[in-house]
């Protein structure tokens, strides 16, 4: 191993450290507060139920926005798409890291930014089909 893999390892390996320190040390000053708070239970007005014509952007955004509630995951619209995010810059940081080369790795990130979404296509899929009781 190169000394810039042994700084890299040991650099996340710290990160992950102190960020598991920081979350215990959360869950243990601050329990119990959450559950105290009121609930909001006011109900946002989701993409798919606006009404009247649409552009190209909103007809994406309310495809995009039912594929992610039927998928019966129970994370929003904006969660998916910083877990795409996420995953995109993941799988690409990885191949440059190995590879040190640009368009391996934006292809690499494009194939990342896809593997949430069609995780999520999958799990709405299977979701419907168990509500109407048919398999294929």
């Amino acid at each position: 191993m190169t000394s810039l893999m042994i700084t890299s390892v040991v650099f996340v390996a710290l990160l992950m450290l102190f960020l598991a320190i920081g979350m215990a040390l959360r869950d243990v000053t601050v329990a119990g507060v959450a559950d105290s708070a009121p609930l909001n239970i006011r109900r946002k007005i989701s993409v798919v139920e606006v009404d009247g014509p649409q552009s190209m952007l909103q007809q994406v955004d309310s495809g995009f926005d039912r594929i992610v509630h039927e998928s019966g995951t129970g994370i929003g619209s904006l969660s998916a798409v910083l877990y795409m995010v996420m995953s995109a810059v993941f799988v690409g940081g990885i191949v440059l890291f190995f590879d040190d080369e640009v368009v391996p790795s934006l292809l690499a990130a494009m194939f990342g930014l896809l593997v949430p979404l069609l995780m999520t296509v999958f799990h709405a899929k299977a979701s419907i089909e168990a509500g109407r009781g048919t398999s294929s």
